[in-house]
This record gives structure tokens, sequence and C-alpha cells, in this order.
């Protein structure tokens, strides 16, 4: 039998009676799903398995087998980390841990021997690498473990760096409150774009070398429309247009809850361009940002993050440090001129340094499906918030993007739900998930095709309400292609300082009595962050110590829009005063409460003041269902309503004539079937609730 190890160590006790080996450090063993090294018991997927074999060795001992087969970390001086080692016993009798030595001072662990290990059973050694006392460099030395089977060797490296590091780190989304975009002179963009740019924002910023400012200045003012004065010049000169690949990497950093704007730069993958990768520099001395240099090889456009500790590229991001043909991109220093040959260990570790911790593993990346020489995610695909992304749909490579928008799915997005997943067709391999989202707009390719423009178009709008979406021709002889159109050519400057917003903002909580003696309970949130979702609690008196759930989980919708939640309490039955309390419980574990609101609840009616009615469709229940779900609704005046139900495509499967309904509280039934009477799969669904002109929007999850 062959099988795959992550490791290329030799390291002895494995179970498998041959063990193949990659080269180096198991670049070819790293795709999406994964943030820790491949074993024997976590082989990974034959695609994701690039790495060329370059040794055979033949194992003779079946006792054991050791995950990780070697442990290499990254680390900052004066710092540490805990990791684990596995050791599995595959034998059908005890294996005895007797003994463990090192070494290396900065290598600790704290087991008591000896340590039994019954047959099909693991046990976990904690190990702490310790950076507290080291300098830069590199440090390496083996972990003997003296057993009844035998010595086990494993290697361990650490890698120490004494770059200044930023202090809590958060990687911004795009959708994030900006001054404005930047672009760099000579111009890649249209100029009716760069108006829109300048005129939407607060501000705008251009890179332009010094010996063609007077040109730059001359040509905003007489030919875009663009006062000189209005704009932010930085001086510097270019290679390219394509900012967006060598421009910043934003972050916020500090402590407390004011933090400031950084900017980390890496090295540019881009031989030649010397002046490109000194922008970043350029543009922190000017702006006055934080400064923070990342020892790594990249380009902006293969890196998305939801701003919630979820990162998303294509493995490129991975493989172009180390231009090595059996460890990484094998192209060589023509396009790579870095060669830093991080493990995958040592490359999140660098990630998470500088750009924050991530999130249960959220570090994905997929081989390049489009099989074009830039690998960049963002030409096929694109956040569009933290729970919803768009993947190009048709062209020359749609059996890979299907496989990675099924994949997507099952990815659980920083809402606590799936992401998800829209498609926008691209035929002829257009360029359309690669827009910019900046302020509330969108601004997206136009290819000169009207019908393919205006599908696209449509797919933005329906995925994005309360933006406004425009469509642009390109710049005469800078054409969109499907490997460079809007995003490679724009990129973000975001506000100075990230007010850390509060995880939900609560504008009221009220407690009526309907006209059928229940207790109605409504609480409206102005914004949402991180909510896992609500409980609702009531007590006879004001202690909330001895209060009672009386709800199930209410799930949050995690919007910055107003969100309107109710819920009925029909187990009180007795006259008297009851208080309730509202708990929101947040994805990060944390609990707080609001209230308590009293209402004396009496069989004559109400004794508190009412509430004006809104229209507004309310959050669908239950989410996820299965078969059926209820559509709550409540309307402020007479209003003819329908509901419409779209798939994860934008297609719509579904409509629903409600009729003209009076104010107040009403509520819709959705089967699950479609427009033919076929059951719907499992999946996202939008719902759209129409009334008038108006329309309102909630998302429903069908699990089966």
């Amino acid at each position: 039998m062959i099988a795959v190890d992550e490791n290329a160590t030799g390291n002895g006790g494995s179970a498998w009676s041959w063990r193949s080996f990659t080269s180096g450090t198991n670049t070819g063993m790293y795709n999406y799903s994964s943030t820790t090294n491949y074993s024997v018991t976590n082989p990974g997927t034959a695609d994701a398995r690039t790495g060329s074999i370059s040794q055979i060795q033949l194992e003779i001992n079946t006792s054991y087998r050791i995950d990780p087969g070697s442990v290499s970390r990254l680390l900052a001086t004066n710092s540490s980390r805990s990791d684990v080692l596995s050791i599995r016993n595959t034998s059908a009798s005890n294996l005895s841990i007797t003994n463990v030595t090192d070494g290396a001072a900065w290598l600790s662990y704290s087991p008591s021997f000896p340590i039994t290990v019954t047959p099909s059973t693991s046990y976990d050694l904690d190990i702490v690498l310790d950076a507290s006392s080291l300098a830069a460099g590199t440090y390496t030395t083996n972990l003997v473990l003296t057993t009844s089977a035998g010595t086990i060797s494993v290697p361990v490296s650490l890698r120490v760096i004494s770059s200044t590091l930023p202090m809590n780190p958060r990687h911004i989304a795009q959708w994030e409150p900006a001054q404005g975009a930047i672009i760099r002179y000579p111009l890649g963009i249209p100029d009716d774009m760069i108006y829109d740019l300048w005129q939407f924002n607060d501000e705008l910023f251009v890179v332009v070398a010094s010996g063609t400012l007077a040109t730059a200045q001359a040509y905003f003012q007489n030919t875009i429309g663009i006062p000189p004065a209005d704009v932010t010049w930085i001086t510097a000169p270019t290679d390219s247009y394509w900012i967006r690949d060598y421009g910043p990497i934003s972050i916020y950093h500090g402590t407390g809850a004011t933090r400031q704007l950084g900017i980390i730069d890496f090295g540019y993958n881009r031989t030649g361009r010397t002046n490109d990768n000194a922008v970043n520099a350029a543009i922190c001395a000017a702006l006055d940002i934080d400064y923070f240099y990342i020892d790594m090889s990249l380009t902006g456009g293969n890196i998305l993050t939801d701003g919630m500790h979820r990162e998303f590229a294509d493995e490129w991001v991975y493989l172009q440090n180390d231009y090595d043909a059996a460890t990484g991109n094998g192209t060589g220093s023509a396009v790579d001129p870095y060669n830093y040959q991080y493990t995958p260990t040592e490359f999140l570790d660098l990630v998470q340094l500088f750009r924050g911790d991530v999130t249960n593993g959220g570090f994905y990346t997929w081989p390049d499906p489009t099989n074009e020489y830039i690998r960049h995610i963002d030409c096929w695909a694109k956040l569009l918030s933290q729970d919803t992304v768009l993947i190009a749909d048709g062209g020359t490579n749609n059996t890979a993007l299907d496989e990675i928008a099924a994949e997507w799915a099952n990815i659980i997005s920083a809402t606590g739900q799936p992401y998800t997943v829209i498609r926008v067709n691209c035929p002829d391999d257009q360029p359309y998930t690669n827009s910019y989202i900046l302020n509330g707009r969108v601004y997206m390719p136009f290819m000169g095709t009207t019908a393919a423009d205006q599908a696209a178009l449509a797919v933005y709008q329906n995925a994005m309400p309360g933006y406004t979406v425009e469509g642009y021709l390109s710049r005469t002889g800078a054409a969109w292609v499907s490997t460079d159109a809007v995003h490679c050519r724009i990129h973000t400057i975001y506000e100075l300082e990230d007010e850390d917003p509060l995880p939900i903002e609560l504008s009221s909580f009220t407690a009526t009595i309907s006209a059928d003696n229940l207790v109605n309970l409504t609480w409206v949130t102005q914004t949402e962050t991180g909510v896992l979702g609500f409980y609702v609690l009531r007590n006879s008196t004001g202690e909330l110590g001895t209060a009672t759930t009386i709800s199930e989980l209410i799930e949050a919708t995690n919007t910055s829009t107003q969100q309107t939640y109710c819920f009925k309490d029909s187990e009180v039955f007795d006259e008297g005063t009851y208080y309730y309390w509202l708990q929101n419980s947040d994805l990060d574990g944390t609990v707080a409460f609001h209230g308590p609101i009293s209402i004396l609840y009496a069989p004559t009616g109400n004794q508190t003041p009412g509430i004006p009615l809104v229209t507004e469709l309310h959050p669908i229940y239950p989410n996820p269902f299965n078969p059926s779900a209820q559509i709550p609704f409540s309307l402020a005046e007479n209003g003819n309503v329908s509901f419409e139900i779209f798939n994860s495509r934008g297609q719509l499967i579904r409509s629903i004539l409600v009729g003209d309904k009076n104010p107040g509280y009403h509520n819709a039934d959705w089967d699950g079937l479609d427009s033919n009477g076929q059951t719907c799969s499992t999946g996202v669904y939008h719902i759209r609730m129409k009334v008038g002109s108006s329309s309102y929007f909630r998302k429903a999850v069908l699990l089966k």
C-alpha cells in the first residue's frame, strides 16, 4: 500500500507498509479545507496533492503513528505558541511512553511518565515553543520519545522573526467604511468611473510620479472635470496601474475601543517592478499611516477577507513564496524573486501575526480553476458580504468553478450560517466578479455585450439590496479582460480609526398585549455584528437570576440595516406583572442581557402604550427549515402583498400571491416546493416580499 505523508523526514512508526514523501515542506499537500498538515489519517484528495514523490521508504514498525511527523512553527521574538503531537497506538497491545527528551531550551512539555496508550487510542503530547529569549533565526531540535516500541524521533523547527508587528490586527473587508479610492496615474480606468469615485466619496487618492504631476492635474481639471485641489496626490514613481496587486493590505490594530489603520507591505511577486514595490511605504509616509512589512511574496488580487478573520485565496498565495519546482510554484525567480520556503504551518503563523488570527481554521485556498497565469481569486470569486460570495458561472472552466461553489456553500460564515453562493453568468469568461465595492456602491465592468452586461448587473442588484450598482466600459487602450478588470486597478484607503462596533445596537425592546391576550415582545436593532441570536427570558419578579428562558434561539441577521424581531409569549395565563429580558448571544461566546421591561397582564387588554406598526419582512422561521417555512410580515397600512423565492443562482423558482392585507401582523407559508410542484433541494433561498413598489428581503436555508 502506498500512502502520502506530509513531511520529508522519514519518521518511523507508521501503520502503513510503505509511505511516499514529497520533497521539501509539504506544499503539494495543502488545500482549501485545512490549516494544518495532512497526515496518513487525513491524506486529503488526489487533486489536492500536487507535489511529486521524491522518495519511498519502507516502514518496519507498525505499532504506532505520529501526527504530525514533524513540527515547524514561526514566531515573533518574545512570544510563544503551543502545539500538539498525537501518538496513536495501532498495535494490539499497550504502548508505554517512558520518557521524552530534547536538546533545546525553547521547547518544553510537562507529561507525567510513564504514559500508557491502549490499543486503538491516542495520546496528545502538549508542547510549547518559546521564543522569548531567542534572536531572529531558525532553530531545530529533535523531540525524542522513549517507548516500549522503540525510540521515536520527531524533528522540531522554530523560525523566529524580529519584525515590528501590529497589535491585535484585523484584516479589513472591502465593504467597510473608507475615506476613498486610490488609483495610479497614468490611468487604467475610465474617466466616468474616476469621476464617480471622486463624487461619491470624501477623498480620491492618486499616486503619480513627480515629473508628471502637472500633466495629471491638468487632465483631471480639463478632461475629467475634477479640481486638482480636491484630490490627494501621492508623489511616487510606479511601473503599472495594477495598484490592487501591489497596493496596501489594510488592517486595524491596537487595543481598546479605538484602533488605528495600518498598512501591511509585502514583496510584490513581479520581478523588475521595483517602483510598484515601494508604493506602500510612500502611501504610509504621505498619509501618516502605520507601516508594517511582512516577509511574504504575494499580490493583493489573490486575497479576499470577510473582515471577521476569514481569508480566501488561490493556493498560489502559499506556493509563490517558494520557487522550487517540487515544493513551490516551480516557475523560477522570473515571476517570483522571493524564496522563503515556508512550511504550511509557518505560513499560517505569519499570516496570523500580521493580519489576525483566523477563525476556526478560516483560511481557505483552492487550485486555480481558470488555468490562467495570473492565479488571482478575484478573477473568479468576489465576497459581497460576510455571508455571501459571488462566483463565476459558465465559460471554459465551469466544472472546476461548480466544484468550488459547492465546497464554498458548506463553509460556515461569520453569521453562523453557511455561505450563500451567488453565480454570475460569464459565458465568454467575462470578468464580472472583478468588481470594486466602496461605501455603498459597486463598480463593475461592462464588456459592451448588452444582454450579458445587464444580466450581470441584475445579479449584483439582487444580491446586494441597498447598494448602487453601476457598470462601466473600459478605458480606451486598457480593455477589461478575464484576468484584469476593475478591482485590479483600484484600491482603498480606509478610515483612519476603527471604532469597535458593539455586537448589537438595540433601539427598542417593548411588550404589548394582543387582541387574543398574548404578550407580544418586539425589539428593533439598528446594527448587528457577530451575533448568533437571541433568547427571551421571563419572570414574575425583576430578578434576572431566577428568570426562565421561554424561547428557542431566534437567529440574528447580522446586517447593518434596521431589523425588527417579534416573539409571542403564549404561556402567560394568570393576571399580574411580568418581567422580560432579551439575551443576545454572540458568535465568540459573549452573552449580554437587555431589560427588564415589564407589562401588566390582564384580561381587559393592554396596559402599556403600543408601538407603531412598520412594514417589514420579519425573520423566517424555522431557519433552517424542512419541509416548510413560515414567513412573518407586518404592514403599516393596507397593501397588496406577494412573495418571490429565488435560488442561490438568482433564478425565480416560486411566486406566492397573498393579495390585499390590512395593517397588522401576518404570516405566509412556503411549503418548500417550486412552481412545478417539485421539492426544492438543500440550499440557501432568497425571499422577496413585494408591497406596492417596495421590496423587502430575507434568506432561508432548506436543510434536509
